[in-house]
């Protein structure tokens, strides 16, 4: 059955959670960073919701493939609501020294509203 955010609002649902589970591993040592926007492609990172910033294994490259679980705050509805739409995005990157490049497979998302 479709429905859209006003269906949720309707039923009393203002907030959304998102977590994430994914396996990773790092090609070179570095920080992996995600985070959450609703316009992005078109945005800058200023306007990211939530920038999390992790290491897979501290202080060493984590070559084979590792389950990892995200979970980014709760976040009021509306904040992600543009032109008329629920939009989520999920943005990926690295930080550190040297090329910081990482893998990831297996994405799952969970949205759950409350």
């Amino acid at each position: 059955m479709p429905f859209d955010y006003i269906d949720l609002l309707a039923a009393g649902y203002y907030y959304m959670t998102v977590s994430v589970k994914f396996s990773a591993r790092e090609i070179d040592d570095g920080y992996q960073l995600m985070s959450i926007n609703p316009t992005y492609p078109n945005s800058a990172i200023e306007n990211d919701k939530q920038y999390l910033k992790f290491e897979l294994t501290t202080g060493k490259t984590q070559t084979s493939f590792t389950t990892e679980y995200v979970s980014f705050s709760k976040y009021e509805m509306f904040d992600f609501i543009v032109n008329r739409q629920l939009q989520l995005y999920i943005r990926f990157g690295a930080e550190g020294s040297g090329e910081d490049d990482w893998e990831i497979k297996d994405i799952e998302v969970t949205v759950t509203f409350s």
